[in-house]
């Protein structure tokens, strides 16, 4: 029997009059093979081979250019204010990030926000607001530079799985510049997408350095830590235990072996544990939608969200802050094209079955992308959006590593040296309509004007764009948007409240208490309907209406003292002084 000895610069394995079968396939030229005798075991080890003739720091350079080429696109972001789609939640009226405290630390980690469950993004949150309070400019920062560490994560990522360093910079840089990539970046409130991710890679990098020497535990174990990093920052990083299978297989593993099996419990014991709470607090605010859809609408509406993140990750057009189902609130049918839209399965079933054996990196991506986006497919509907650009941050990374391994990875443009100058195209215009789409989040203005003249038809744009026209004080244009958000759904309460208010901001008192009457109509428990209504009665001299009113707002809200205030002036001037006296102290104490 004859060991390894080396032959020419190759080091290689001879094996005389020894029956070896070598379970497996791996490649050559990514990987070097160590023989291990102790009789009676005979072990194979692979290990990853180092890029030959390429310097350790060359990776750190074109890390550092990916970084600069991302922060660059996204410093404009850098002057936008805070909106009113979820800033103000997160942000200004958020009192848990007031302070650093145990108390407020301990809070974040045991209860729910907003329908979620992320207490490391709410920490995050905090420790800007120590820095900068309600100022944008430090939230802002910091969601850039997250963003910037993803890209090189994904780039450092895809270097190791694919050795192939041009594959890795293109698909880094295309993370980088996406536009697709604006809305997790430049909205402050989804500091979560960005947090999410950069732990979700590091996790996923541990994992692939683990599974090239399993010897490594500690990569194992970081692997796990840095999971439920990500998974105490947002509930969509439980796709990570199906994405370190997937890992597996392209590096070559058994899938099916105990060991391979074994190590993968904890993860999708997390993730089990961490989908649960996820649904647990989006039930808690009744962000479930499940009674307006049955479940095959609820395929069709899967189906198209999934043609059109696919739409959008090649051609970023018309990307928007809001995409509003085709019906909610009304008896019409549901457009063909959604039902169409459940052929587009046959397309990655196809490719993925033809790719199995032909392409491994083809198979993986399409998978990652499958992976990671099918739990924000709204088969289980959230809100009041098919779609949205954020729940596509992470599943384009499958999309990234296809267009590098395209453009840099084969043979298909290459012989014609075309590959890197159409790679440097669709980047720069990516980029440029990156920094035009940082713009549309400047404020709240601009950001639901975007939406109206995307989607005319979706009320919510209309109300939250008449809501930034009440806070600049255009009154009469806040109105004019609130009464179409009614026309284009009149089934919502806070339409009417808000229509209501700008009524009585312009002395309109009648018309200010006809939309509050529909408000209660809508909503019986609606405290601010019930004070205000009471308030515009006041100011009408129906001092006996008023007082009704504002003891049902004050049964709905004993600790409000402008209610007390008020009812006490009615009483005063209907002829009541003892109560009104009442009141006052009332509303003193």
């Amino acid at each position: 029997m004859t060991g390894s000895e080396p032959v020419g610069s190759e080091p290689c394995l001879i094996f005389k009059n020894l029956p070896v079968k070598f379970l497996g396939h791996f490649d050559k030229n990514l990987y070097t093979c160590r023989l291990s005798v102790i009789e009676p075991e005979i072990s194979i080890v692979m290990s990853p081979k180092p890029h030959p003739g390429k310097p350790l720091n060359q990776g750190l350079l074109w890390g550092g250019f990916i970084i600069a080429c991302t922060i660059a696109v996204y410093l404009p972001s850098l002057n936008n204010a805070l909106t009113n789609w979820d800033d103000r939640l997160y942000i200004i009226d958020n009192p848990m990030i007031r302070s650093l405290s145990w108390e407020h630390i301990r809070e974040m980690f045991t209860t729910f926000y907003a329908g979620n469950y992320h207490p490391l993004t709410m920490l995050s949150l905090a420790v800007d607001y120590r820095f900068g309070k309600t100022e944008p400019f430090a939230y802002h920062l910091t969601n850039i530079l997250f963003h910037a560490a993803n890209a090189v994560m994904v780039y450092f990522v895809i270097r190791r799985l694919t050795r192939k360093t041009g594959v890795a910079v293109l698909a880094g840089l295309l993370f980088g510049l996406h536009p697709l990539h604006v809305e997790s970046v430049a909205w402050v409130s989804e500091r979560k997408d960005v947090l999410y991710a950069f732990f979700f890679l590091l996790s996923l990098l541990c994992y692939i350095r683990f599974a090239a020497d399993t010897e490594n535990k500690k990569c194992y174990w970081l692997s796990i830590l840095f999971f439920i990093l990500s998974l105490l920052s947002k509930g969509q990083a439980v796709s990570l235990a199906v994405t370190l299978v997937l890992a597996d297989y392209f590096l070559g593993r058994k899938l099916l072996s105990r060991e391979v099996i074994l190590e993968k419990i904890p993860f999708f014991a997390l993730a089990l544990a961490f989908g649960v709470i996820a649904v647990v607090a989006q039930a808690d605010v009744r962000a479930m939608l499940l009674e307006h859809f049955p479940w095959y609408e609820r395929v069709a509406f899967a189906s198209y969200g999934l043609l059109m993140y696919v739409v959008k990750l090649i051609l970023p057009l018309g990307l928007s802050a809001f995409y509003p189902y085709p019906v909610v609130h009304t008896a019409d049918a549901i457009p063909v094209l959604y039902w169409a839209c459940i052929l587009i399965w046959i397309v990655p079933a196809i490719v993925l079955f033809k790719s199995y054996r032909r392409s491994k990196v083809v198979f993986f991506s399409i998978l990652f992308f499958l992976v990671n986006i099918f739990p924000v497919l709204q088969l289980l509907p959230v809100g009041s959006a098919i779609m949205a650009d954020r729940y596509a941050y992470v599943p384009s990374i499958g999309y990234c590593l296809l267009f590098g391994w395209v453009l840099a990875g084969t043979d298909l443009l290459q012989k014609y040296r075309s590959g890197y100058m159409i790679g440097a195209a669709y980047l720069v215009f990516a980029g440029i309509l990156a920094v035009q789409r940082t713009q549309v989040w400047k404020d709240s203005l601009s950001l639901w004007s975007d939406v109206i003249a995307k989607r005319p038809k979706a009320a919510l744009a209309w109300y939250n764009r008449g809501l930034a026209k009440k806070d600049a004080g255009d009154i009469r244009g806040a109105l004019d948007d609130f009464s179409e958000s009614i026309r284009i759904n009149p089934n919502v309460a806070a339409s009417y409240n808000n229509r209501a208010f700008a009524r009585k901001l312009l002395k309109d008192y009648r018309g200010a208490i006809e939309d509050y009457t529909r408000t209660i109509g809508l909503d019986s428990a609606y405290t601010l309907a019930w004070y205000n209504r009471g308030v515009a009665k006041k100011e009408l001299r129906d001092f006996s209406g008023a007082i009704s009113d504002l003891d049902k707002a004050i049964s709905l809200n004993p600790a409000d003292p402008y209610a007390y205030f008020h009812r006490a002036v009615a009483k005063s001037q209907s002829g009541d002084p003892g109560g009104a006296a009442d009141d006052y102290r009332k509303t003193i104490a």
